[in-house]
């Protein structure tokens, strides 16, 4: 098995509380099975803080990081003014000051939950020499030694597209995707300073020693507040995108768990309600009066032009129309066999064909079926490779290199996951909040997201000479940490042409994101 290294500075007042009352402490993490810690108190930097250096197989390693990083960061003057980042299954807890890169202003207006920690610890960050060229931030490859200790350096392709190319070298899943979100780069103080200077070097970058100096951490943070919600949708309508699902938002709720028995850490979508209910099927989005007209429509159509019609984008009445017919959508009888003629219509139009080409003959499923509970479920998934950007504007982006497995109907599911699912799900709360399954059962529930609504946003555009279409969705939704309060926040992402993909066209993801990133750079909220 792959060995994982990460490295994390305990500063000097919390040295003391890592080693614990007669070593306990860092005794019962040094017992961790497989796992080597380096901690050598006797060797201190210059402002007495000291280096520990975990290695071992990646979930113990995380385990135990996760573990100092809570002795580290624990705010104990204020223990409820907890900001929570919401990434990789929710693992990240920040529990101390969250201070923005450049204007605490600017930051507290777009990201969720940041008000009271900016206004109860003021703290100002500047740098020098940050001119309207963005910075990039946190390049880095999935097996780096630690996500959060990349520098940062002025904007560099060659660097972008050397990091793609590592990326799309390692060992994948069966599917490969490449997106974007939006969002804003934040520190996680854990001085007691209320000004913090960054000084850029002659190359225009910030070394990581001026942050573990400063003892300021970067994170990338996508729980946007709700209240952008309003401005982004104008901003988007008013740079010609459509809402391609205006009439039909979609609605779901994700659950990010950990499964220790079957060594499985998974994305499950259930078709649950707000309220964390089970949808009737006469109430389910996946079946409304639309989406049974699109099928239909769909399979009643002689010509492909009766599907697509002549005059439109193709692209974007593609986009469109799937999102009401993929059967992961649409949970008709038919959906999946309208879906199959939708796609050799977009094929057949794409190639040339006339619209009077014969449509698809497909046959209709005489039996209906409810929908189950378990929509989706993915697992293995791994960031390859991330771009972070940083720049003076509101929000950012960041690019995504991934790889997952999915598997639609959650039919593989274990039954035994799928027992302890229903229960939680049974037994939730007077808050609608899915109960813990408890540590007996060996699945842990890392973050619960209820989408109350999901809106697809999308134009046609055109890259080094090929049309795609450039599509934002907007999520709206509340969020629930493991052990946390629901936080009601906004995740926007963004993704251009087909985000899943087969062969690791490096040119290809590098046109995308230099597009997205000019296209960020113009965004005005």
């Amino acid at each position: 098995m792959a060995e994982m290294q990460k490295t994390i500075t305990v500063p000097k007042n919390k040295v003391g509380k890592v080693i614990g009352p007669k070593g306990a402490t860092i005794k019962s993490l040094m017992r961790t099975p497989r796992v080597r810690i380096d901690f050598n108190t006797r060797n201190p930097s210059s402002d007495g803080s000291v280096t520990m250096k975990i290695r071992g197989p990646p979930s113990s390693v995380i385990a135990v990081y996760k573990a100092v990083d809570d002795l580290v960061n624990v705010n104990t003057s204020d223990s409820t003014d907890i900001m929570r980042a919401f990434f990789d299954f929710g693992e990240t807890d920040l529990r101390s000051k969250c201070v923005t890169l450049l204007e605490q202003k600017s930051s507290s207006k777009v990201v969720s939950g940041l008000n009271s920690a900016v206004k109860r610890h003021p703290v100002v960050l500047e740098i020098d020499s940050l001119s309207e060229n963005e910075m990039i931030g946190n390049i880095s490859l999935h097996d780096d030694v630690d996500d959060d200790k990349a520098p940062f350096q002025e904007f560099s392709k060659s660097a972008v597209q050397d990091l793609f190319d590592e990326a799309l070298k390692m060992k994948i899943s069966s599917t490969l995707e490449f997106n974007f979100s939006l969002g804003k780069m934040l520190f996680c103080a854990g001085g007691s300073n209320t000004v913090a200077r960054l000084s850029t070097s002659k190359k225009g970058s910030i070394s990581q020693k001026t942050l573990d100096n400063l003892q300021l951490r970067p994170v990338w943070i996508t729980t946007l507040t709700t209240e952008l919600t309003d401005k982004l949708t104008k901003c988007l309508e008013g740079d010609g995108f459509e809402c391609l699902n205006a009439s039909n938002p979609e609605s779901f709720t994700i659950i990010h768990l950990h499964a220790g028995p079957e060594r499985l850490f998974a994305s499950v979508v259930l078709a649950l309600d707000k309220e964390l209910n089970a949808v009737p099927l006469a109430d389910d989005d996946r079946l409304n009066e639309t989406k049974r007209e699109a099928v239909e429509s769909i399979l009643k159509a002689k010509r492909i032009g009766d599907i697509i019609p002549e005059g439109k984008s193709i692209k974007v009445t593609f986009r469109k129309l799937s999102l009401q017919v993929h059967p992961d959508k649409n949970s008709h009888r038919g959906a999946t066999e309208a879906f199959k003629k939708l796609n050799d219509a977009y094929d057949k139009l794409s190639k040339g064909c006339p619209g009077s080409t014969k449509a698809l003959e497909v046959e209709t499923p005489k039996h209906s079926k409810n929908p189950p509970k378990v929509v989706s479920v993915t697992t293995n998934k791994k960031k390859l490779g991330t771009v972070s950007l940083i720049s003076l504007n509101d929000l950012d982006i960041r690019a995504y290199v991934k790889t997952f497995d999915k598997e639609e109907s959650g039919d593989n599911l274990s039954e035994r996951i799928r027992r302890i699912l229903n229960d939680c799900w049974e037994q939730r709360d007077a808050d609608g909040g899915i109960a813990d399954p408890g540590w007996g059962s060996g699945v842990q529930i890392k973050l619960v997201k209820q989408v109350t609504s999901k809106l697809y946003y999308g134009k046609e555009v055109t890259i080094d000479g090929r049309k795609e279409v450039l599509e934002v969705a907007v999520n709206v939704m509340r969020a629930k940490p493991y052990n946390g309060e629901w936080q009601n926040t906004l995740e926007i992402d963004v993704s251009v042409g087909e985000k899943t993909f087969t062969d690791g066209d490096v040119l290809n993801l590098i046109d995308k994101f230099l597009f997205v990133r000019g296209w960020c750079k113009n965004l005005k909220l």
